[in-house]
């Protein structure tokens, strides 16, 4: 009898053994997968990261960092559908990620692509919806906020946009009771002419979103 027990005792041994050194085993192989999709990413393959990062999900389906590197991978090949799949994943655990800055701001990240990929489809109502999330996220966000303002304007059917940048002085209280909207680059100063360069640059990084172009950056 006594040897029985033993004898089981030794199997459970064995088995939680077993079970542990599977654990570590699957972990260095998600972990492997995931550096070597980050390492072809920065090279920009990334159909060769895609493929890496699916790996890593294979091994740890649950793997936050290989569903969000996926789904930015699948987004810089205008795979949007499935890109908006895996973030929706990660949004599904919205009230664990904010738990850390980190979390929160990658979560601010994945609402900030989603309004994007909303963008491309012309669902600007969606569009919306996930830069308000985003900002909610990230209030400092001043991209996502350029973003969703413009998002605003097309769902309103809006065509043509006019914007007017001020001198020095400003506008009269006339030119401001007429416009529609009152955007601030900065609460820093800028001279005219460097306040016309970074608001040409922020016309044109949404004007890349809208047509699913890489931007210099990324």
């Amino acid at each position: 009898m006594d040897k029985m027990k033993r004898m089981r005792k030794s199997i459970i041994w064995m088995a939680a053994f077993m079970f542990c050194c599977g654990a570590v085993f699957a972990q260095k192989a998600e972990r492997k997968n995931v550096r070597e999709g980050n390492k072809l990413y920065e090279t920009e393959k990334f159909t060769e990261a895609e493929i890496a990062y699916r790996k890593s999900l294979e091994v740890n389906p649950r793997s936050s960092e290989g569903t969000y590197n996926l789904g930015n991978a699948l987004y810089k090949q205008k795979k949007f559908p499935e890109a908006a799949e895996q973030y929706q994943l990660l949004a599904g655990q919205g009230e664990k990620m904010i738990e850390t800055p980190e979390g929160k701001a990658r979560l601010a990240e994945i609402y900030h692509n989603v309004g994007n990929i909303g963008m491309q489809s012309k669902e600007y109502a969606k569009s919306v919806e996930a830069y308000k999330q985003s900002l909610r996220l990230n209030p400092k966000d001043d991209e996502t906020r350029y973003n969703l303002a413009l998002a605003q304007k097309m769902l309103n059917g809006i065509k043509r946009l006019v914007f007017v940048i001020g001198g020095p002085y400003g506008f009269s209280e006339a030119v401001y009771r007429k416009a529609d909207e009152l955007l601030s680059l900065s609460k820093m100063t800028f001279s005219h002419q460097m306040v016309r360069m970074i608001f040409a640059e922020q016309i044109y990084r949404a004007m890349t979103i809208m047509k699913g172009e890489p931007y210099h950056h990324e």
